[in-house]
């Protein structure tokens, strides 16, 4: 499932790869095969990290082109690019971006309902994997927060009255089971942020299940069901890079 934002990311990395390759081709100038795959990877990225306001992203990847193209700048300008100093400079603008707009985060962003932060306080039941292990637990809270990387786990939920799951996955593989949850009565969200992973959600027959996430370069798969009056509601919000997620009806 895309939505209309991803699929606006998306359109404009295949306009951007188009441009270069036509360049390519007519002569404008001459790009190598890996100054094209270099020029799609971090064009992509000023795109993506412009659009959630992610300033240290976004300069990091327009740096990292200059740095790629420094021999055609030196060719046609007379200016000698040079590393450390491209650095600094990426790291200058980029953090005063941060000070000037902010950080990029919910409604921050251009897109207003692309992010949803991950969030968590002393209260909530925490669950943070180690590095290179797998393991199997339960988290029984009402709020419960699960922070996988480099690792591969399966959770179980066993709320009687759920109302918000955490999960922050990266480089990881994880299984979160709800079938033995209660909502609350105003339902539960569940709130991702997967990045290089995947994440496994399992839920009972009989929930609704509303989908809000956005996937970029990635899978986002939920169950295509009607609509149950009167039946509790599971709201899936974060987002997906370069990974799966997928909501499974046990």
């Amino acid at each position: 499932m895309k939505s209309k934002q991803n699929n606006i990311i998306l359109g404009l990395i295949f306009l951007a790869t188009a441009a270069v390759v036509i360049l390519n081709i007519i002569g404008i100038v001459e790009f190598g095969f890996w100054t094209i795959i270099l020029t799609v990877l971090f064009g992509g990225g000023v795109i993506y990290h412009t659009a959630y306001r992610e300033w240290f992203g976004m300069f990091f990847c327009l740096g990292a082109l200059t740095w790629v193209y420094r021999d055609l700048i030196y060719e046609h300008t007379g200016i000698v690019v040079r590393f450390w100093p491209l650095v600094g400079v990426a790291l200058l603008l980029a953090v005063g971006f941060r000070f000037l707009f902010g950080k990029g985060k919910g409604k921050q962003g251009i897109f207003s309902n692309w992010d949803v932060n991950v969030d968590f306080s002393d209260d909530d039941d925490v669950i943070i994997g180690n590095v290179g292990s797998s393991s199997d637990e339960n988290a029984p809270g009402e709020r419960v927060y699960f922070k996988e990387s480099f690792s591969g786990s399966t959770k179980f939920v066993t709320s009687d009255n759920l109302s918000y799951v955490g999960i922050i996955n990266k480089f990881s593989g994880i299984e979160v089971h709800l079938e033995q949850a209660t909502l609350a009565p105003d339902g539960a969200t569940v709130a991702i942020e997967n990045k290089f992973g995947g994440v496994e959600i399992y839920v009972p027959h009989g929930w609704n299940i509303v989908t809000k996430a956005n996937s970029f370069c990635g899978g986002l798969e939920t169950p295509n069901q009607p609509w149950k009056e009167g039946a509790p509601t599971l709201t899936i919000v974060g987002r997906n890079q370069f990974g799966g997620v997928e909501v499974n009806i046990v």
